[in-house]
């Protein structure tokens, strides 16, 4: 992703990326990319890198994510079932939240009030690689199994 996609996104929503996630889009980690590359996707759907796709669940789904989301939240990632992952603009530790449609499902204090899912934009990025290589692992040991 280019300064001036980001830079458009930051307009488009409101929220000024916290500069461990500009990082993140400038550079993203190749380690990635060959996983998505393995999995013969464009990108992994839970940690999304491209302009549109950003575009489409913060800018063209926005009604779907306030139900879930405070405006400050920008959606990162998605895992296909609903549940979508945000990270605070307003923390400069980029903690990752999860949301979504099913309640009691995601992290949350005695009180009620939603934890991060992972504390930092890199322990997301960690839990990321991990499901994604275990898938990956998963699907080489039941092709053993079948051939």
């Amino acid at each position: 992703m280019t300064e001036t996609e980001i830079q458009e996104l930051e307009t488009a929503t409101g929220c000024i990326l916290p500069a461990a996630y500009r990082e993140l889009l400038l550079n993203y980690p190749q380690r990635l990319l060959d996983l998505a590359a393995t999995l013969g996707v464009e990108e992994l759907e839970l940690l999304t890198h491209n302009h549109e796709s950003l575009t489409r669940m913060n800018m063209d789904q926005a009604e779907y994510v306030r139900m879930f989301f405070p405006a400050h939240y920008f959606v990162i990632g998605e895992n296909g079932n609903g549940d979508l992952y945000a990270i605070d603009t307003q923390s400069t530790a980029v903690p990752v939240y999860m949301g979504g449609p099913h309640p009691g499902e995601y992290p949350e204090d005695a009180a009620g009030n939603p934890l991060p899912d992972a504390d930092s934009l890199q322990e997301y990025v960690e839990y990321v690689v991990f499901l994604y290589e275990d898938a990956i692992q998963y699907e080489r040991e039941l092709d053993d199994t079948r051939g």
